[in-house]
This record gives C-alpha cells, structure tokens and sequence, in this order.
C-alpha cells in the first residue's frame, strides 16, 4: 500500500469543508476562509477549525431563533 500524500490529505479536507458550508447554504464563507488562509498561513489548523466550528454554530443558533 501506497501511504497518501500531504496533498491529498489537505484536499480530503479542503472538499469536507467545502461541502459543509454548501449543505448549510453559505458557500461563500468557504471562500472567504481560503482567501484568508492563503493570506496568513502562520495560523496552527486547530485555531482554524475551531473558528469554522464557532461560526457554523453562531449560523445555526441563528437559524433556530429564525424558525421560533
């Protein structure tokens, strides 16, 4: 067996991402976090994943409070 590349581990996780902010309807979200992160890339990837998880829950507590 082949071991997968750094490559190919980062687009596995680049297409979740990406299909996350689609299925909640805010795929420009997506954009906006790669443009920044091709900008400042001295960021560790758990603060980044922590902002995306903050955000989607702040999209989703507003969507509840909508839909009361």
């Amino acid at each position: 067996m082949h071991p997968q590349s750094n490559f190919t581990l980062e687009r596995r996780k680049v297409d979740i991402l990406q299909l996350f902010f689609f299925l909640i309807g805010a795929p420009h979200i997506y954009g906006a976090l790669r443009s920044t992160e091709r900008q400042r890339q001295t960021r560790p990837p758990l603060l980044q994943y922590l902002a995306v998880g903050m955000l989607a829950m702040a999209i989703a507590s507003a969507a509840e409070m909508w839909l009361m």
